[in-house]
C-alpha cells in the first residue's frame, strides 16, 4: 500500500547493522591473526575457518532479512484488496485536486498584488469600487489561506488503522479539498473580472 515503506526501511536497517557487525568481527579476527593486539596471535586461523564462519554469518543475515520482510504490523490476509484499491483511488483523487490547485497559488498572489497596486495608483477611486476591490483581495487571501490550512492538517493515518477508518478520513479530505478548489477558482474568477 502507499503508506508502507516502514517495513523496507526496517529491513534495510537490520541488514546494515548486521553488515557492520560482520565487518567488525572480521577486523578483530585479522587483528588477532596479524598480531596487532598485544603479543602474538593465540588463535590459529586459516582460510577454511574464516570461510565457514563467513558462510554461517551470511546465512543468518539472509535468514533474518527474509523473516523480517515476511512480517508486517497487521494481518495482511484479513484485509480486503478491493477496499485497499478504493482507498488508493480516494487518496489519488485528493492528491490530484491538490496538484491541480497548487500552481494557482501563484496566480492568487499576482492578482492580489495587481489589485493592491490598482488601489494604490488611483487614490481618486470611488469608495464603492475601492471596497469591492478590497473584498476581492480578502477573498483571494481567504482562498490562499484555505489551501495552506488544508495542507497543514492533511495527515493520512498510518497502516495500523483499519481500512474503513482510512476510507472515512480520505472521504472527508476529498470533500475539504473540493471545497478548497472551489474557493480558489471562485476567487481567481472574481479577481480576473476586476
Amino acid at each position: 500500500m502507499y503508506f508502507s515503506c516502514c517495513l523496507k526501511i526496517k529491513s534495510f536497517l537490520i541488514v546494515k547493522q548486521v553488515t557492520h557487525l560482520i565487518f567488525l568481527y572480521f577486523f578483530v579476527l585479522m587483528a588477532v591473526r596479524k598480531g596487532w593486539c598485544r603479543g602474538r596471535s593465540v588463535i590459529p586461523l586459516d582460510k577454511e575457518i574464516i570461510m565457514k564462519t563467513l558462510l554461517k554469518v551470511l546465512f543468518i543475515v539472509v535468514l533474518g532479512a527474509l523473516i523480517s520482510c515476511g512480517k508486517s504490523g497487521k494481518d495482511t490476509t484479513a484485509s480486503d484488496p478491493v477496499e485497499e484499491d478504493a482507498n488508493q483511488a480516494l487518496y489519488d483523487q485528493v492528491m490530484d485536486i491538490h496538484d491541480e490547485v497548487m500552481p494557482k497559488m501563484d496566480d492568487l498572489y499576482k492578482l492580489k498584488k495587481q489589485l493592491q497596486d490598482s488601489i494604490a495608483k488611483t487614490p481618486a477611486m470611488a469608495e464603492e469600487g475601492k471596497k469591492e476591490l478590497e473584498l476581492t483581495i480578502q477573498q483571494l487571501d481567504s482562498a490562499s489561506n484555505s489551501m495552506m490550512v488544508w495542507m497543514r492538517q492533511f495527515n493520512p493515518p498510518t497502516d495500523s488503522t483499519s481500512e474503513e477508518a482510512l476510507r472515512e478520513y480520505l472521504e472527508a479530505q476529498l470533500e475539504m479539498v473540493k471545497k478548497m478548489r472551489e474557493d480558489v477558482m471562485e476567487a481567481l474568477d472574481k479577481g480576473k473580472k476586476q
